[in-house]
């Protein structure tokens, strides 16, 4: 059976997760324009430096401060080829940093998220900045922060 271009997309998240150095949380992400320009981010360390996996992980407040995470990778890598109406793909909802640096650059229109990182809360400051986040689970179902079924 053809898998939805969601599916394809989550998928493709999937694969860009296990390129992660952070043993902590393997986290992938796909960034697409809506000319279908695909850009990826997993969460790994900035080019140049110590990965986790090599050195371990540099933990401050219960979090990893060597590695920086797949959302903002992606958006790093798009740069000024990301345009309004992009839409974020990504194997875990965003933290509370990555929602303000989704929410910051102003381009980003939906978020589907595969799994609950911690907890959805942050994602609820998306609405009042015009960001739909939605779950996409495995079967290609699409739900909304309340858990309603909203596609097939």
């Amino acid at each position: 059976m053809r898998i939805s271009r969601h599916q394809m997309f989550m998928e493709m998240a999937r694969v860009a997760a296990r390129r992660s150095t952070c043993p902590r949380l393997n986290v992938g992400a796909m960034l697409i324009t809506p000319d279908l320009q695909v850009f990826m981010g997993y969460n790994g360390a900035l080019p140049g430096e110590s990965h986790c996996t090599d050195v371990g992980c540099l933990m401050e407040r219960g979090s990893c401060k060597r590695t920086r995470h797949a959302e903002v990778n992606a958006i790093k890598r798009a740069g000024k080829k990301l345009v309004i109406g992009s839409t974020l793909y990504v194997t875990n909802s965003p933290c509370g940093d990555c929602v303000d640096a989704i929410i910051e650059c102003g381009m980003i229109q939906t978020v589907y998220f595969e799994n609950e990182y911690r907890s959805i809360d942050p994602l609820h400051l998306f609405a009042s900045h015009g960001i739909t986040a939605l779950r996409l689970v495995p079967n290609g179902c699409i739900m909304n922060l309340a858990g309603e079924r909203i596609e097939t």
